[in-house]
């Protein structure tokens, strides 16, 4: 079996070359004519010998291109088996890349998670001094804890700030502080305020209700925060101030479970 690859040139050069060798078989047998009728008259052995050699170099030039456009079935199996040698390695090359990106992106998400944390941590910090002024100033909180956590039954929870008064006030705020206000952050806010008895079983007598401080809100999430009945704090001059329409109601969580008028 004989495998014809079809010829390209390459290049201007090649491809002048490329149309003469297909015409060389015609223009030889031309060439011979003319010699056979010059071999009547009387010629030099230096013109016989020049025919001769072009003849002879342009036989050689078609033979030489067809040869080199033809594969045996033993090169074509050399070519099969050298390609798909590459595809291996190439294979191999792709995995590799795949491990290095899968373990890159890897550190990079431990890195990214851990920037969040510090800038969480830091909004946080930034926040629990006006924080503090406003639950003790506006809400008449007498004990006021950052970072509180518990755990029950194998669960934790962790608030972020948590005030609470008892006698005649017997109320408890719960602060919950993001850097960007989301549709998650309203959710567990309402988790929050839900689960708390189960977590403090302790100041289940009091009413309760919740203020999210945010440094980026939208105003759909502003809109669902207040719906929720949910006070709303926002950083202004490097500090948080509450951020609640006249109209707004809070809404108690516990032993009402209602609406009261906000102070």
């Amino acid at each position: 079996m004989v495998v014809h690859i079809k010829y390209r040139p390459t290049n201007f050069l090649e491809e002048a070359k490329f149309r003469c060798i297909r015409k060389n078989f015609g223009l030889s047998n031309l060439l011979a004519r003319f010699r056979l009728e010059l071999d009547s008259f009387v010629m030099s052995r230096e013109i016989n010998k020049l025919l001769d050699l072009i003849l002879l170099w342009m036989n050689f030039g078609v033979a030489e291109r067809y040869r080199s456009a033809i594969m045996t079935d033993k090169e074509l199996k050399a070519l099969v088996a050298s390609l798909a040698l590459s595809q291996k390695e190439t294979d191999r090359q792709l995995k590799k890349t795949s491990r290095e990106i899968k373990k890159i992106s890897k550190e990079l998400g431990s890195q990214i998670g851990g920037l969040g944390r510090k800038f969480g941590g830091f909004t946080e910090g930034m926040a629990f001094p006006s924080m503090k002024k406003i639950l003790r100033e506006r809400f008449h909180m007498e004990t006021i804890t950052p970072r509180v956590e518990t755990s029950r039954n194998g669960h934790d929870m962790e608030l972020d700030v948590l005030g609470y008064s008892n006698g005649e006030e017997n109320r408890l705020v719960i602060v919950e502080v993001k850097s960007r206000l989301t549709q998650e952050g309203i959710e567990q806010m309402e988790r929050t305020m839900t689960r708390f008895d189960d977590f403090f079983p302790e100041h289940a007598d009091k009413r309760r209700f919740g203020i999210i401080a945010a440094v980026d809100i939208s105003p759909e999430m502003e809109k669902q925060a207040l719906q929720r009945g949910f006070y709303l704090a926002r950083i202004q001059d490097e500090l948080f101030t509450l951020n609640s329409p006249k109209s707004f109601r809070p809404r108690y969580f516990g032993v009402t479970q209602q609406r009261h008028d906000s102070q």
